[in-house]
C-alpha cells in the first residue's frame, strides 16, 4: 500500500517532464538496488556501481530542490522579473 501511496504521489507532483522521469528513474533504481546484494556474483558487482549512480542522482535532486527547484524554473521563464 506504501509503494502504491509513493508512485501515486511521484506520478501526481512533478510538473516537469524531465523531473518526472528523473524520479520514476530514482525508484527504479532503488529497488534494483536492494535486489542486486543476492542476485548472483555477478549481478552484485553491479551493486556500488549502481550505488554511485544513485548517490549522483539524489545529489542532483537535492541541489535542484536546494536551488528553488520548480519556483526557481517559474521565474526564469517568466519575462517580467521584479528585482
Amino acid at each position: 500500500m506504501a509503494l502504491l501511496i509513493l508512485l501515486i504521489a511521484l506520478l501526481w507532483w512533478p510538473r516537469n517532464k524531465r523531473m518526472l522521469g528523473l524520479y520514476v528513474l530514482l525508484f527504479v533504481l532503488m529497488i534494483v538496488q536492494s535486489i542486486l546484494p543476492e542476485a548472483g556474483r555477478w549481478a552484485a558487482a553491479l551493486h556500488p556501481v549502481n550505488a554511485v549512480v544513485l548517490l549522483g542522482l539524489l545529489g542532483y535532486l537535492s541541489y535542484w530542490f536546494w536551488r528553488g527547484g520548480y519556483d526557481a524554473m517559474d521565474r526564469d521563464t517568466d519575462p517580467v522579473v521584479a528585482r
